[in-house]
């Protein structure tokens, strides 16, 4: 998520898929329940929850990549 709000910062209001996951506000209500947990993450004054398991956290990355149109390789 870093990586995308440093290279991708431009579009972040402007890609459905990123506004999705990537916000301007730590306690933005579309986090649920990761502000309860204070599993939200910031960098660069944008702010992304951590609260999913890898699975999830993987499927995102993956909608995120195809959204934005480059390849996306997961390694573990």
């Amino acid at each position: 998520m870093k990586y995308i709000i440093d290279n991708f910062s431009n579009k972040l209001y402007h890609v459905d898929i990123l506004s999705k996951f990537i916000k301007d506000n730590p306690i933005d209500e579309s986090f649920g329940r990761a502000v309860y947990y204070k599993r939200i993450v910031g960098h660069n004054d944008w702010y992304f929850s951590t609260y999913f398991d890898t699975a999830t956290k993987y499927s995102n990355m993956k909608k995120i990549a195809d959204g934005l149109k480059f390849n996306l390789e997961l390694v573990d």
